[in-house]
């Protein structure tokens, strides 16, 4: 981004769908914490919350901002859509949409899936699921990484976690990237159509997982959808709270970490000191993780409602209206961080923000974590030699609520005859 973009006004820049902030949103954040650290965003609809101890204080008082809705897509639907789909698919989001009691009750359905003991389980399979992935860059010395192993990894994994067949893996990443498409398609004028047939996938993809669930009814398994399923009577789950709990955490599950594992790769290789650390000890990997996280972590920012008038930095907001909650910005706040912008594993702290804070905590971090750990001790151990390929600069997508590169191309010397 050009230093006179960086200058305009951060109203006027702030907007995660435009190309060039998405690429570089480095310089219009880093003003706005300078110069207006809560500002009203016409692109997203809300106040911007760009430093650390505000976006924190936000995220720690639920009843003056609040989560109801904040995922839904009801509102960017176009009415032939928005007809279709009524009252057949939940638009309310999983967790990260709700509050109070119904947001308790569920998250402990959820939270047995991501105990310790589960995720001790999965990381043999995460292991063995990463090697087999590397096997073209052992055999190539090349390979887009983001192609070949950062999203297919999470991918499998949280299919496994849920209970989804193998072979039906296809047919539930369509139904992610359509969820994402349909959240576009009106604002951008695409043929009516179009939008139909993604929503028509949509309700098929939820009947399916009601099938799965009268599957599990009849033989229970080691997961997710068991996990609901047996807790269907105790909590008191209907039939739209247990569809909206996996198509949610699918995404969540796997675009996250898989942006996780790209950025922070793409930092190590950035500066080959740092990939050479880690190289020599692996025994820092967990420091590593965290410090990718805080530099530059794939949830961009996170929506609240205002539930009365307050007062954020000086700026009065009123009740009724929205904040955007910029994590990212809040990771890079020098009121927070001595030189935010330098990547140093020495921080060590977990008290960064990929993954929020408060009730809403992200109740997959431990799975994360263990995704991260495995994958980049596999590739230092590996391919010590691992770097990218010459010229190569990302490109990041234009995401309302996410940041992530779209490849990661990278070179090594090949290991296989």
């Amino acid at each position: 981004m050009s230093n006179e973009t960086s200058l305009r006004g951060a109203a006027e820049a702030f907007n995660p769908l435009d190309p060039a902030f998405a690429q570089d949103p480095g310089p219009v954040l880093a003003a706005a914490r300078r110069d207006e650290p809560v500002f009203f965003a016409p692109a997203v609809n809300a106040w911007v919350v760009t430093r650390f101890s505000d976006v924190e204080a936000v995220l720690r008082d639920p009843r003056r901002f609040t989560n109801k809705d904040i995922l839904s897509i009801d509102d960017l639907l176009s009415p032939e859509v928005r007809d279709l789909v009524s009252n057949r698919i939940p638009m309310e989001g999983t967790l990260s949409g709700l509050d109070g009691d119904t947001h308790t009750r569920l998250r402990r359905v959820l939270s047995h899936a991501f105990s310790t003991k589960r995720i001790a389980e999965l990381e043999l399979e995460v292991s063995d699921l990463t090697w087999g992935l590397l096997e073209p860059l052992r055999r190539n010395g090349s390979s887009d990484l983001v192609g070949e192993l950062c999203y297919p990894l999470p991918l499998v994994t949280i299919t496994r976690l849920i209970g989804i067949p193998d072979e039906e893996l296809p047919v539930f990443r369509q139904g992610v990237e359509d969820w994402g498409f349909l959240t576009l398609a009106h604002v951008l004028g695409v043929d009516v159509s179009e939008q139909l047939a993604a929503a028509y996938r949509l309700i098929d993809l939820h009947d399916r997982i009601e099938d799965l669930f009268d599957e599990r009814r009849r033989t229970p398994r080691n997961d997710l959808l068991s996990e609901i399923v047996a807790r269907e009577q105790s909590e008191s789950l209907t039939r739209r709270e247990m569809l909206s709990l996996v198509p949610g955490l699918f995404l969540a599950g796997h675009e996250t970490i898989a942006q996780s594992l790209a950025m922070g790769l793409h930092q190590l290789l950035s500066d080959r000191p740092l990939w050479q650390s880690l190289v020599d000890d692996p025994d820092t990997v967990e420091s590593v993780i965290e410090e990718m996280l805080r530099r530059d972590g794939p949830v961009f920012g996170m929506m609240r409602n205002v539930a009365e008038d307050c007062e954020i930095a000086g700026v009065a907001v009123p009740a009724g209206s929205r904040l955007y909650l910029c994590y990212w910005s809040a990771n890079l706040d020098d009121g927070r961080y001595d030189e935010p912008d330098e990547f140093d594993v020495t921080r060590a702290s977990r008290l960064h923000l990929a993954f929020a804070r408060g009730i809403h905590y992200c109740i997959g971090a431990p799975l994360a974590r263990m995704e991260l750990r495995v994958a980049l001790t596999t590739l230092a151990r590996d391919h010590p030699d691992l770097r990218l390929e010459d010229g190569f600069v990302p490109t990041y997508s234009p995401r309302f609520f996410l940041r992530g590169a779209t490849d990661l191309r990278v070179v090594a010397t090949p290991t296989l005859a």
